[in-house]
């Protein structure tokens, strides 16, 4: 025989989830919204999405909200465009890009040369083994809208507690003695 407590529990522990995995859907419908601009690439909004939720005991949920920055199937910039990078990022410097795939870097440059010379016609390949990387300004996705959907989730729980109270109550049955 389930008791009150049980049944309560059941029911909050459902809303609880349902109330979480509505909330990580905001943020990564709002974090997608963010990404999809000019700036980004078109993978980074691809790459967000929103885990399952665990229960870690002793009442405490828990749902993540990744972006996949696998080289092969996700986002591997997306870390960049949210902090910045480089100059524009938390370090305040430019970083070494050099070949992995090719002996050397090559780039179709048009006037003026960075070698300093005038080009006729007008462009040359200019090949590098290094170059330093200014890096990105931050354009930020995630954050924001996690920020901008903090209030609304907070304001999701109390009900959902008064919601599980109401749906928990205890039916009285009277059973009447043969005696």
């Amino acid at each position: 025989m389930r008791s009150l407590g049980d049944t309560f529990n059941r029911l909050f522990e459902g809303k609880i989830i349902k109330a979480l995995e509505q909330s990580a859907d905001r943020i990564v419908n709002d974090a997608k919204r963010n990404a999809d601009n000019q700036w980004l690439p078109k993978v980074v909004a691809e790459s967000i999405e929103a885990g399952e939720v665990i229960n870690l005991g002793n009442g405490s949920y828990s749902i993540s909200i990744t972006v996949d920055v696998d080289e092969e199937t996700g986002a591997p910039m997306a870390p960049a465009y949210e902090y910045g990078s480089g100059e524009r990022g938390p370090e305040g410097k430019p970083y070494p890009i050099v070949a992995r795939n090719a002996p050397a870097l090559a780039f179709l440059w048009q006037y003026p040369s960075p070698l300093g010379r005038k080009l006729e016609p007008y462009d040359e390949e200019v090949v590098f083994d290094k170059v330093m990387h200014p890096g990105v300004e931050a354009r930020p996705f995630l954050q924001p809208a996690i920020n901008a959907n903090k209030v609304k989730i907070r304001g999701l729980f109390a009900p959902l507690l008064k919601q599980a109270f109401r749906d928990a109550e205890p039916r009285i049955v009277f059973i009447k003695s043969d005696r």
